[in-house]
């Protein structure tokens, strides 16, 4: 299956995906970060619903989503790795924007890659190793 910004997707370049709990996916890439609920039929494009947060959305800035990963902890939180660590609760709510709660953990606009590992973390930031 292929998504596109013609489907919903932030852009064109999807650098990583997750998938939470409910089966929803999480693409990060370039334009933003994007979800996708298919309703459980991912072969049907028809029923698909996105939901894509910019810079516009929280902390994430505007320009530089080419090296941004997302993971998701037991607890449902998402933990992106993009210019530092940004904690996203969205309150099981991926699709309402409105009660999003956002945390910047820590900053820094030299991140050239990572690895994380968020297996154990519920609610508490996951071990991230970067390179700078």
């Amino acid at each position: 299956m292929w998504f596109t910004s013609k489907d919903g997707l932030a852009g064109d370049r999807a650098r990583s995906i997750t998938i939470d709990a409910q089966g929803g996916k999480w693409f990060c890439g370039e334009g933003g970060i994007s979800y996708l609920d298919d309703d459980g039929t991912p072969e049907n494009k028809g029923d698909d619903s996105w939901t894509t947060f910019t810079a516009a959305d929280g902390p994430l800035k505007s320009a530089g989503f080419e090296n941004i990963a997302i993971t998701i902890d037991s607890a449902g939180d998402k933990w992106i790795v993009w210019y530092g660590l940004l904690h996203l609760d969205d309150n099981d709510t991926p699709s309402d924007k409105t009660d999003d709660i956002w945390t910047e953990l820590s900053i820094d606009t030299d991140i050239m890659d990572f690895a994380i590992d968020a297996s154990e973390t519920s609610g508490s930031p996951p071990n991230v190793a970067c390179t700078i």
